[in-house]
């Protein structure tokens, strides 16, 4: 099977569906698939696209502007005919090819790919309904015949939208728990012994206020009123990512720091940047959280973190529930709720000394519902029984 893979960026750094997206192409490569690749913008990943790819190839007008009508059409047309010439260059022998793609974005793009080469298209969908969507981006998704959803209440959500359900199969994601293992590191910046007794809470994400960022920092003030005497060092690692311009990005990044400063908390939560390889995070954190208050469509770096064996607590939202179901669900908290936070981040900071089998039946879980293989097994199923029809 031939998969024409079209995803919008290539940077890792702005979240997990940018991951999802290259584990499943190169997982896909590895069981002998042909992958061509179509971005939007240019980022690191590309040199990991490159090493199995076909074909990696940037789209420059992808879709059409009523504000500037005959400019951007004819960037359209100029792009598409393209990258259409590129893609039939390549000799690929009746080969049976496929369109997947990842963002409502690129559906205008695809679809008119897909009719002109009488191609089949599915849509892993990694985002939130949206609401009033523009007609160009609906029009063609309402005409696709298939979809796949990385949570159920993604899959509701976009069934609102008037997509019938049952063109959507929801295949959660997965990683790859030979990378993703229990390590034993100290915590970061423990570099004396007076510092082994501090509890560490690191967030891994984008810096975006759908994170709910403020509600963990304020969990932290509301922690450490009910336990003074804690040892704690909280770590807020990301950067600004879906914001007007940079410069807005750094005016949110300096309210959260304000606010750590207003709270006199400037000694125990610390800012760093994003990190390509977060192992040693997972390693070295007692626990991570994901505080987000929008409907995280999954929450890839909560199941990262229960690989490595470190637990993790998430808001009660989108698709986070899925993955902290059994005994994990004591680690859900209503969104935006610090009081609950604190709580969770309470009872649960010290399981190393009152529950230190904790860390092992986490791995279990993940061991058990969200492995990459099984992922890659579900997509490819679907992908050959779309193509095939």
């Amino acid at each position: 099977m031939r998969i024409v893979a079209f995803t919008t960026e290539l940077d890792i750094s702005r979240g997990g569906k940018q991951r999802s997206m290259l584990d499943v192409c190169q997982g896909l490569s590895k069981r002998g698939h042909l992958i061509d690749l179509l971005f939007l913008n240019d980022g690191p990943l590309h040199q990991n696209y490159i090493q199995f790819c076909r074909q990696c190839l940037q789209i420059d007008g992808y879709d059409v502007s009523k504000y500037q009508l005959i400019r951007s059409t004819v960037r359209f047309w100029n792009s598409f005919q393209s990258v259409a010439q590129k893609l039939s260059s390549v000799e690929t022998e009746s080969i049976d090819t496929i369109i997947y793609i990842d963002d409502h974005r690129l559906v205008f793009f695809a679809y008119w790919l897909g009719w002109k080469y009488r191609w089949p298209i599915v849509f892993h969908i990694r985002q939130p309904a949206i609401k009033s969507m523009p007609i160009k981006y609906r029009w063609p998704i309402k005409r696709l015949q298939k979809f796949i959803s990385v949570s159920e209440e993604i899959k509701k959500e976009w069934g609102k939208e008037n997509i019938p359900v049952e063109k959507i199969s929801v295949i959660h994601n997965g990683i790859d728990t030979d990378y993703f293992v229990p390590g034993n590191c100290l915590p970061l910046n423990k570099k004396s012994k007076e510092l082994l007794d501090y509890r560490v809470v690191t967030y891994l994400g984008r810096i975006d206020p759908q994170k709910g960022l403020e509600t963990f920092i304020r969990s932290i003030s509301c922690l450490l009123s009910r336990t003074p005497n804690l040892l704690l060092r909280v770590f807020i690692v990301g950067r600004p990512v879906l914001h007007s311009s940079d410069v807005a990005g750094a005016k949110y990044l300096q309210s959260l720091q304000t606010l750590v400063t207003n709270l006199s908390l400037e000694t125990v939560v610390v800012f760093k940047p994003f990190v390509k390889q977060p192992l040693s995070l997972y390693h070295s954190s007692d626990l991570t959280v994901l505080p987000s208050i929008y409907p995280e469509p999954f929450g890839r770096t909560l199941i990262e973190s229960m690989a490595c064996g470190t637990p993790a607590i998430g808001s009660r939202i989108g698709g986070i529930p899925e993955i902290l179901t059994g005994e994990f669900q004591a680690g859900l908290f209503e969104p935006g709720n610090e009081q609950e936070l604190a709580s969770r981040l309470d009872r649960w900071l010290n399981w190393r000394k009152f529950d230190p089998d904790l860390g092992r039946r986490c791995r279990q879980h993940i061991m058990q519902n969200f492995v990459l293989s099984k992922t890659i097994d579900q997509i490819e199923s679907v992908l050959l029984s779309e193509v095939n029809k």
